[in-house]
């Protein structure tokens, strides 16, 4: 059965009379798209679709210590918060730098567009530390134990988007035109 087409637009730009028939759709063009088996994956890799073999899932997902090696429960908390801290600041400092690039260029416009969404990364992050509130403090010292000396001023997104900052100082200081 073909779905109600009435709301498809007519050949001419007058309205088409209501007591004559609907068009027919030209079934031909959907009939390739209809027959395929979008369960069975066409991409090479690991995972059971291709959105798993194109996000990576099985790895990503592999990257959180197992229930069974945690010494907390809340460390997989900690650990999503902080590794997708890393994953959005990796992305801010990809758009402020093709933002950069787009200034150089003369696209403002451009520019603006990727700021923003740098600027909603950063956003992003600081919403989704307050998860870490739910964190006790006793719970994050039991955690804190099997970080070794590791700490959040360590963090390589961090140290990215510093570098981004003084790449853009170290610019102006140098008279680069940006706009």
């Amino acid at each position: 059965m073909l779905p109600n087409v009435d709301y498809l637009p007519t050949t001419d730009s007058r309205r088409r009379d209501q007591d004559s028939p609907a068009p027919e759709p030209d079934c031909a063009k959907f009939s390739s798209s209809l027959d395929r088996d979008y369960s069975v994956p066409i991409l090479a890799g690991e995972g059971d679709s291709d959105y798993a073999r194109y996000m990576r899932t099985d790895t990503l997902l592999s990257l959180q210590r197992p229930p069974e090696a945690m010494v907390h429960r809340d460390e997989l908390m900690f650990q999503t918060v902080h590794q997708s801290t890393e994953l959005w600041l990796k992305h801010a400092c990809f758009e402020v730098d093709e933002a950069a690039r787009q200034l150089v260029d003369g696209s403002a416009e451009t520019a603006i567009r990727l700021l923003a969404r740098a600027s909603l990364s950063m956003e992003l992050i600081t919403g989704q530390l307050e998860m870490l509130t739910h964190l006790a403090p006793w719970d994050f010292q039991l955690v804190r134990t099997i970080l070794g000396h590791g700490s959040g001023f360590e963090s390589p997104g961090w140290r990215s988007v510093q570098a981004t900052s003084a790449s853009s100082v170290i610019a102006r200081r140098c008279g680069m035109r940006t706009g």
